[in-house]
């Protein structure tokens, strides 16, 4: 429960700041906007309709999941870069690094059909593509792990609790 109560007072302590929360919101509706235009955009024939309509409501929902959580994460790492200016340039690695391992999972996870995947990885090769279509929710859930872990590493810091990262108290 301690985790739960860490990463609910870092939230609310990055979102109490209008800024960071404006922030928050335009990423989370960017990362939406991206999860779902990118097969509208990458596949021949495809519209917006064509494609909601094929999304599952479950997937829907999970991409508006990961989208706040990226919005969220995004808030928090930029609130802890100015927070620890004097590692500001370690904490930038970082929060670029999460933000990009982050993305780019997200973007894998939300591939909802094979043409999708096909239209979006094809350097991947056919077994590539058949594996994730195979294996989505397994994706799904790793890509929530790994921006449920981040948020948590970034509510440490948030909270002051980091001795690693140099936040002093």
């Amino acid at each position: 429960m301690q985790i739960l109560q860490q990463l609910s007072w870092a939230t609310a302590e990055v979102l109490k700041t209008r800024k960071y929360r404006t922030l928050a919101v335009a990423v989370a509706v960017a990362m939406l906007a991206l999860y779902i235009m990118l097969p509208v955009v990458t596949i021949p024939g495809n519209d917006l309709a064509l494609q909601l309509s094929a999304t599952p409501p479950l997937g829907l929902f999970l991409m508006a999941v990961l989208a706040a959580s990226m919005g969220l994460l995004i808030a928090m790492q930029l609130y802890i870069y100015k927070l620890a200016k004097s590692r500001a340039t370690v904490e930038a690695g970082k929060g670029v690094a999460t933000g990009f391992t982050s993305v780019v999972s997200a973007v894998f996870s939300t591939a909802t059909c094979t043409s999708c995947i096909a239209a979006i990885f094809p350097f991947l090769g056919s077994g590539a593509i058949l594996f994730l279509v195979q294996h989505q929710w397994q994706m799904v859930s790793v890509t929530l792990g790994l921006v449920l872990l981040s948020l948590y590493f970034a509510s440490r810091k948030v909270v002051r609790s980091c001795v690693s990262c140099g936040v002093k108290v």
